[in-house]
């Protein structure tokens, strides 16, 4: 039996259980305990609807902790579907443990948190007095016939102890503290007791200029050069078997034995939660010590500008478990009312002799090592604000994997479109061009596939790629093979350029690409192969040829007879979607009047639209005048049969609009099925993201952070970094719009990966093997997949190397794609699972990581170093003896002792599945 610390007032918070409101196949004896959530009952006769999770509760017998405090009987009620349990018990210790029989009191009919009203059964029993200054710990236990199920607070919360239900192997059988980790209580993890409370108050001196010592800042810098490795490097478990390694441990002893001081910030073991704190929040600081060792041990505490002199709290840590070789201690850290980061470390104290036990490295976070002395190096405990409200998105997202196809570079069906020598802009906008067309602007074709575009482009030069060499792709099942399910292309409509970016007509297809009947017939062939197409929209600005603007007077053929653009006319009903104005007016082409108009960041051949009611009427809402069929844009194209919209440089349109548009795409012409998806650009900063992440705006945005960071993890940085900045960004996102995150590695705007990863092909496998096991829907750019690489613009826009086109695939880096592709679909918990860190070892290069759903689990170990490696990841929530297998290499493995213990070559990883 565990130790624990019995004192003050008998504690007792009482525990009910709303089990699932469908009472389907509900029997005693089925052995299937059914459980939605257990939520707090005051001592009444009856549970009470005021008493579900999220309203408030009171207790009249109460202290402001919220600890029932009595000295009489108290009785513990649960609720269960009517019909569903055998039995039920009182389990509690009051220095030995007692058992109290439950017994079904009577059934009710009730409606919880707006569910349907349904019958109960109302257990009771009954916590015998005790005396004053005695406290009591305890749980319930359920049972339907053979099925074992423990309820117990849950979050380690006193003040607000909602239950979790913990099955079979999951629970410790031994615990009576309201706490609970991770879905389970697993045997290594350390009984949690009461939470410590607060010895300080913040210094009034918390923002004065750090001293010489040391500085707490954003980066806390170390006062000296921190050791290479800490103490202990690998993950500690609570063993039960004595090791050797405290032998001699004594109170009072004045020695304190440091080998075996542990902390490690990124394993939850040691702190939970792992990221960083909202308000309200409290984080559980734990420090492994030898049994019986020091006398004392206390937390310090910066808020971030605090001299290192002068800490703003001090927590006593306690003992929370003993198993006679070591002691875990504890104390609980809430987050500040601002959203100010805090900073720790260890104080400890046995007889005379004072030790400290601090971060091991410069980045704030992992284990820590032994100091005699006090030094400022201390791990980060982030603060951030609470995220925004969860909304819906389309359902399909979170289980998509995109393909993005550059049209004209991905492959040519049809050479009947490859029009040549055919003027694309006025000669002016090409002066001092020296590539071909020169210098009259004249498009020109490659006649070889695969030589690279040219440099400089201006954008003329083609390919010959179109929408026949994507149905001819689609028709030979290319894209089922890879295992991609969405095919996301760059713009189809027509337009002057090779990257469409500039259109002309929202409402034609591209000549160089095909027509109408053409697109009709992709879609039709995405549909049979179970593909969805989503288009670019580019509705922040047109192209200079286009017959909203017509801007090149006297130079072109007026391709759109009997219209009178903007440029054309004082009277074009066109006029007033575009600015006038000096700020990249064109002074090249006089428009009728003397009028001029503004270019995208100064760019005269993309005018920029004004948001007015015409342009929203054209745009998204119910059509206009100028709509040729009566339909706005975004209507057409859906009723077409695209499954939604790519929003071309989201960030330059306004909230508003997008307010705007939603309910009509939702609602309206649209569905809640059809996407919503924009490129925000900027910069990492999950406020930007945030600010379009919403139930009244976007679906889902270009993740070009997660580009950042899993190009710096494939390069061989820091673990850490990756997981600090990947889960501070996702503390801040609404969850279901970040599993539909386009978590994108290469793009037609950015270098491509390869390049980035200094063409190194096994970094850019290990990067895609984190892109396929995280959440969001990763988005392969075309060519990456077989080993494509380039630099920026127009670089980046290579060709597809086909082999019948005399080029040369890798099919190496095809079959990896196609692997990791094909685990992502095949097992749920890699594509929709929950995602929780498990492993993090800047000196081993070792990041690991666990998705789970349902009954799922799946573990997911990296090595970003040159050298192979032995990774010992603490997995104990789940069972010992539970057999996982890798799926990506081969082999299973089997966890004992809380842990698995594996082997990860260098610049690769592996993906267990149980």
């Amino acid at each position: 039996m565990r130790n624990k610390r019995f004192g003050g007032l008998l504690a007792l918070v009482l525990l009910a259980l709303a089990l699932l409101p469908n009472p389907k196949s509900v029997a005693a004896g089925d052995n299937n305990v059914h459980w939605d959530e257990l939520y707090h009952a005051a001592p009444s006769a009856n549970p009470r609807t005021e008493l579900v999770p999220g309203e408030s509760f009171s207790f009249q017998q109460a202290e402001v902790n919220g600890t029932i405090v009595s000295t009489t009987n108290v009785q513990i009620s649960i609720l269960a579907l009517a019909g569903d349990l055998t039995s039920a018990q009182i389990r509690y210790w009051n220095g030995t443990e007692q058992i109290v029989a439950m017994s079904k009191v009577k059934t009710l009919t009730a409606s919880f948190r707006n569910t349907a009203s349904t019958s109960y059964d109302l257990w009771r029993g009954t916590i015998p007095a005790h005396a004053a200054g005695s406290t009591v710990y305890y749980r319930v236990r359920v049972y339907d016939g053979s099925v074992l199920a423990l309820l117990k607070a849950q979050n380690g919360s006193y003040t607000n102890p909602r239950g979790q239900h913990v099955r079979g192997a999951n629970y410790d059988p031994d615990d009576y503290s309201f706490t609970v980790q991770s879905g389970g209580m697993p045997t290594a993890t350390p009984t949690i007791a009461p939470t410590a409370t607060r010895t300080a108050t913040p210094s009034a001196t918390a923002t004065r200029t750090p001293t010489p010592v040391g500085t707490i800042s954003a980066t806390p810098t170390p006062s000296r050069t921190p050791t290479a490795t800490a103490t202990n490097t690998s993950t500690p478990t609570v063993s039960a078997t004595p090791s050797g390694a405290c032998s001699g441990a004594a109170v009072g002893n004045n020695t304190i034995i440091s080998s075996a001081v542990y902390h490690d910030s990124t394993n939850s073991v040691y702190r939970d939660p792992l990221g960083s704190l909202q308000a309200g929040q409290s984080a559980s600081i734990r420090l492994r010590t030898c049994s019986n060792d020091v006398s004392a041990v206390s937390l310090s505490v910066w808020l971030t500008g605090a001299p290192f002199s002068q800490p703003s709290f001090s927590y006593p840590l306690t003992v929370v478990s003993n198993d006679g070789t070591y002691a875990m201690w504890q104390a609980s850290v809430p987050a500040p009312s601002s959203s100010t980061d805090q900073w720790y470390q260890f104080k400890l104290t046995d007889g005379s002799t004072i030790g400290y036990y601090v971060v091991a490295n410069t980045s704030n976070t992992g284990p820590g090592v032994w100091s005699a002395t006090a030094l400022d190096r201390s791990w980060k405990l982030g603060t951030v604000p609470a995220p925004p409200q969860d909304y819906a998105v389309p359902t399909w997202l979170q289980d998509a994997v995109i393909y993005q196809i550059f049209p004209d570079r991905f492959r040519d069906g049809d050479s009947s479109n490859n029009f040549n020598n055919v003027r694309v802009y006025g000669p002016n906008t090409c002066n001092g061009y020296s590539g071909a067309g020169a210098p009259n602007c004249l498009a020109s074709i490659h006649s070889n596939w695969n030589e690279t575009p040219t440099t400089p482009g201006y954008g003329i030069d083609f390919y010959g790629g179109d929408l026949q060499g994507i149905v001819d792709k689609i028709n030979a099942g290319y894209f089922n093979d890879l295992g991609v399910n969405v095919l996301y292309l760059n713009p189809i409509f027509d337009a002057s350029s090779n990257h469409g970016y500039d259109t002309n007509d929202y409402y034609g297809i591209n000549p160089r690409f095909g027509n109408l009947a053409k697109f009709d017939e992709m879609i039709a062939a995405a549909d049979a192969k179970g593909l969805k197409v989503i288009l670019d929209g580019v509705f922040n600005h047109a192209g200079m040829d286009s017959i909203y603007l017509q801007g090149y007077p006297g130079y072109k053929t007026d391709r759109w007879t009997g219209i009178n653009g903007a440029c054309e006319s004082d009277s074009s009903p066109y006029r007033s979607w575009f600015t006038q104005g000096s700020a990249g007016t064109s002074g090249s082409y006089p428009c009728v009047g003397g009028w001029g108009w503004k270019g995208w960041y100064g760019y005269e051949t993309i005018p920029e639209f004004i948001e007015n009611d015409p342009v929203k009427q054209f745009f998204y809402r119910d059509g206009s005048a100028q709509s040729p069929n009566g339909k706005s844009v975004t209507r057409f194209w859906l009723e077409r049969g695209i499954a939604g919209w790519r929003f071309d440089v989201a960030q330059d349109i306004t909230h508003a609009w997008w307010s705007d548009m939603r309910p009509y795409v939702k609602n309206g012409y649209g569905d809640s099925e059809s996407l919503l998806l924009g490129e925000v650009t900027g910069g990492c900063d999950w406020g930007l993201y945030r600010a379009y992440l919403n139930q009244n705006e976007l679906d889902s945005v270009m993740n070009y952070c997660f580009r950042d960071w899993a190009v710096s993890f494939a390069n061989g940085n820091a673990p850490s970094s990756f997981d600090s900045s990947y889960n501070a960004f996702r503390a801040q996102m609404p969850a279901s719009p970040w599993f539909g995150m386009m978590n994108l590695v290469s793009s037609h705007d950015s270098t491509r990966a390869l390049r980035l990863l200094n063409d190194d092909k096994a970094r850019m496998k290990l990067m895609v093997l984190l892109q396929m096991t995280l959440p969001g829907a990763p988005s392969v750019y075309y060519g990456d997949e077989v080993g494509v690489t380039g630099g920026g613009d127009p670089d980046n826009r290579r060709t597809y190397p086909w082999a019948d086109k005399g080029g040369s695939p890798d099919t190496v880096m095809y079959a990896h794609f196609k692997k990791l592709i094909a685990l992502r679909r095949t097992y749920p918990a890699l594509s929709s699972g929950d995602v929780a860190t498990l492993l993090v070892n800047d000196a081993s290069k070792l990041y690991g990581y666990r998705r789970w759903k349902g009954t799922q689990e799946a573990v997911v170990v990296l090595n970003n170093g040159t050298a192979n490696q032995t990774a010992t990841v603490n997995v104990s929530h789940l069972a010992n003896g539970t057999v996982l297998t890798d799926v990506l290499n081969g082999g299973s493995y089997t966890v004992s002792n809380g842990q698995l213990t594996l082997p990860v070559a260098a610049q690769s990883g592996v993906v267990l599945v149980k």
